[in-house]
């Protein structure tokens, strides 16, 4: 679609590559959060856990499809049905890695009460979808980086961003 152009360019090559980070950022918000409503019922673990298989499954997706693909077709030679199975010829997607343990990582600490879970839905899909982070690490906690997020400055200061370009 035309607005996921940005998100494209920084992250995939293709439409669906395109829809993992936000597929991944509202699974992961989801999960947290009903882990944390529903404590007092009898199975929030479970939909932790549950929130950590489905933000986990496209990185196991994109990363071993081919190499679970091939163990298959040659466990299947040895019983003599030789087929070929289709591959991925796809490129991995850029930062799937670290936005699947950022957003794993999130919910774990929302179930272990490490942070809270957090009720603006644009704020979390900014601490997963940090462009700087994905590229280069280290996997953030929420617990540090919302609260940054949270008190961005209102304004540009050009003559502090002259002088930091500087130095």
């Amino acid at each position: 679609g035309k607005n996921k152009g940005n998100v494209k360019k920084s992250f995939a090559y293709t439409e669906l590559e395109c829809d993992l980070v936000p597929v991944n950022v509202l699974v992961s918000h989801y999960f947290a959060k009903e882990a944390t409503q529903i404590e007092k019922a009898k199975r929030p673990k479970a939909v932790m856990q549950i929130g950590i298989v489905f933000t986990l499954l496209p990185l196991l997706f994109f990363k071993y499809f081919n190499f679970i693909n091939d163990q298959i077709v040659e466990f299947l030679g040895l019983f003599g049905w030789h087929i070929q199975l289709p591959g991925l010829n796809w490129a991995i997607p850029i930062g799937i890695s670290f936005f699947t343990f950022q957003s794993m990582g999130y919910i774990w600490d929302v179930y272990y009460k490490k942070t809270t879970s957090e009720k603006d839905f644009l704020t979390y899909a900014l601490f997963i979808s940090f462009f700087p982070s994905l590229l280069m690490g280290p996997i953030n906690k929420a617990s540090l980086v919302i609260p940054q997020i949270k008190n961005l400055r209102p304004y540009f200061d050009y003559p502090k961003a002259v002088e930091g370009l500087r130095t």
